[in-house]
């Protein structure tokens, strides 16, 4: 899941169940928006420029204290690098 995503959903429960980002330690999220059935149907990596995807695990972080716990699908280095940056810049 991306972490946009992942952070739409945190935002809609926020009003309904504190449980859910007190539960729920880290992420590891893909680079792409897009849902696992989508992607399968592609002939081609879906992925997110690192410096994008960096702010966005940065920013739900910041919002729910969600540890970031790396990257998943289409993650590579540049991903990883571009949120290791961001953390030191904090």
């Amino acid at each position: 899941m991306h972490p946009s995503v992942f952070e739409e959903v945190l935002e809609r429960r926020r009003g309904l169940s504190t449980a859910i980002p007190e539960r729920i330690i880290g992420l590891q999220a893909d680079t792409s928006r897009l849902r696992p059935e989508e992607l399968d149907s592609l002939d081609f990596l879906d992925s997110e420029e690192s410096e994008q995807f960096a702010a966005a695990m940065l920013r739900v972080h910041e919002r729910f204290g969600i540890k970031i716990l790396g990257g998943c699908c289409g993650t590579d280095h540049r991903h990883i690098e571009s949120i290791a940056k961001k953390l030191r810049g904090r």
